[in-house]
């Protein structure tokens, strides 16, 4: 009990004397002498340590931009890399879907009867197929993944897809048919976002060779994206649509 009497007195004893200085500390920092010779003490001290802080700072920064630099560059290399295993791959959207399908024989005469691939395509050259995610509610059928044995075939394919513009709808294949690469996640995005550019007349064309995005401005001059900030800066470096030459050969 005599302790924790002690005890309690001794905390209350500190509470007055760090209020007592305090003030006594304020009332004093009144006078400019006495203010001017704090500083001179104080100021030096905060003054190293904030250039030191500022120093730390910078040298955290500068490691945290080369950390990022190196992240960038690994995730550009791994995107080569996947779209790269996706060379001979498409994507063909608007094909049929049913639940016993024989998708074997819907893509081979989605591409040879509708698209008008020529010489048309023969099963010896897709080496797999399959849809993509999960099957839809609203009954719309899901993409059609086909990954041909060599690039020629897929080549080829991509080559014929103008023929589509051509075609009407039918009994067998009621919607639109569209032919577009495999893309990674990344030149999805990409792509994306050229083709907005293009529906609101910031870009005449875009499209994707190999793999890669190229954009078409109203002057004519092509470019391959390579990022979605390349992509930004290109378009804001160009002047507005109606104040571009038009190319009549584009």
């Amino acid at each position: 009990m005599l302790t924790r009497n002690l005890r309690k007195q001794s905390v209350e004893m500190s509470e007055i004397n760090a209020d007592s200085f305090a003030r006594a500390l304020f009332h004093a920092l009144q006078e400019d002498r006495i203010r001017n010779s704090f500083k001179a003490i104080i100021m030096p001290e905060l003054t190293e340590e904030i250039r030191s802080l500022r120093e730390e700072l910078r040298d955290r920064e500068e490691k945290l931009c080369s950390l990022q630099g190196k992240l960038n560059m690994l995730e550009e290399n791994y995107d080569r890399l996947e779209q790269y295993s996706r060379r001979n791959t498409i994507c063909i959207a608007g094909i049929p879907e049913d639940t016993d399908e024989d998708a074997m024989t819907m893509s081979l005469d989605a591409m040879n009867n509708i698209i008008k691939v020529s010489p048309p395509v023969e099963r010896a050259e897709i080496d797999r197929l399959h849809r993509v995610g999960q099957k839809r509610t609203d009954g719309k059928p899901r993409q059609m993944m086909i990954k041909f044995v060599g690039y020629q075939s897929k080549k080829k394919v991509m080559d014929s897809k103008k023929q589509l513009k051509k075609v009407h709808a039918s009994d067998r294949f009621p919607n639109t048919l569209y032919v577009n690469e495999a893309l990674t996640k990344r030149r999805s995005t990409i792509y994306w976002h050229a083709r907005s550019h293009k529906k609101e007349g910031r870009l005449k064309d875009t499209w994707t060779m190999d793999g890669s995005v190229m954009i078409r401005f109203h002057s004519g001059s092509v470019k391959q994206i390579h990022s979605l900030a390349q992509l930004e800066s290109e378009i804001a470096a160009q002047p507005p649509a109606s104040e571009q030459p038009s190319n009549s050969s584009g």
